[in-house]
């Protein structure tokens, strides 16, 4: 999902509130783009996104009422106009917070890239980025990965929600060995519901407590990274040793 989706949801709204957009209006704009991308797409966006679609919204206004004719955007151009101005810029940007666009096009959350990054090329990529730049830093670094290894880096494959590992055909499933869990598998695996509030999970290598109660149904196997959950692997969900105190009796 990317700033352009946001802006494809918020387009009829946006167009029958305001009858024309103007410079003005752009805080106006981006208060309702960011509501509307919220509330329809259940995101959470930051205001630089919400920011870059209200103004693709007055910038595409303008060039089609021949205002930005100067900048060599024509009036009446509308398709070349849109893709320009609003598609293809667009496109580039991530809708969630702290997501970055991959070089494939998914929008994949930062962090797991991060986790799977040669260190000292990370600290090199950061260099001229200011740290919430998560885009550039993960575009420094592909790039200075190919020009260390001839080959681009593998970032984004190890980790993918269950929805996105239903989409891969069955070869390229059994090709990156990920298995779906049927559900709680006797004696294999298992959601921990403890006292006071405590949440766990268990496998045959034990249990442990986690930082929120285990959906299942977003959950399933790599043979590379083991459990992953919600398209991160499961120890990042995992606060520390299951205490046998929290049992219930």
């Amino acid at each position: 999902m990317t700033a352009y989706d946001i802006y494809q949801t918020a387009k009829f709204d946006i167009e029958e509130k305001y009858e024309t957009l103007t410079n003005d209006k752009l805080l106006q704009v981006k208060e309702d783009v960011k509501a509307i991308g919220e509330a329809v797409l259940d995101i959470r966006m930051t205001d630089e996104t919400a920011i870059a679609v209200a103004m693709a919204f007055i910038d595409y206004a303008k060039a089609c009422e021949g205002e930005l004719e100067d900048a060599g955007f024509k009036a009446g151009e509308w398709e070349d106009n849109h893709y320009k101005l609003v598609e293809a810029p667009l496109k580039e940007i991530p809708a969630r917070e702290g997501y970055i666009v991959s070089e494939s096009g998914r929008e994949i959350p930062f962090i797991t890239a991060r986790m799977q990054m040669d260190d000292s090329l990370y600290v090199k990529a950061c260099d001229g980025h200011y740290a919430a730049d998560l885009q550039g830093i993960y575009e420094a670094y592909c790039d200075l990965y190919r020009e260390k290894t001839g080959t681009s880096p593998d970032l984004e494959w190890d980790f993918m929600t269950v929805e996105e590992s239903e989409a891969l055909d069955p070869d390229d499933r059994e090709y990156r060995g990920i298995s779906f869990y049927e559900d709680e598998e006797e004696g294999e695996l298992a959601v921990l519901l403890g006292k006071d509030g405590h949440y766990g999970f268990m496998n045959k290598e034990g249990a442990v407590e986690t930082t929120e109660r285990i959906d299942f149904r977003q959950l399933y196997y790599s043979e590379k990274e083991g459990p992953v959950y919600k398209g991160y692997p499961i120890r990042a969900f995992i606060k520390g040793p299951w205490n046998p105190e929290w049992d219930e009796d």
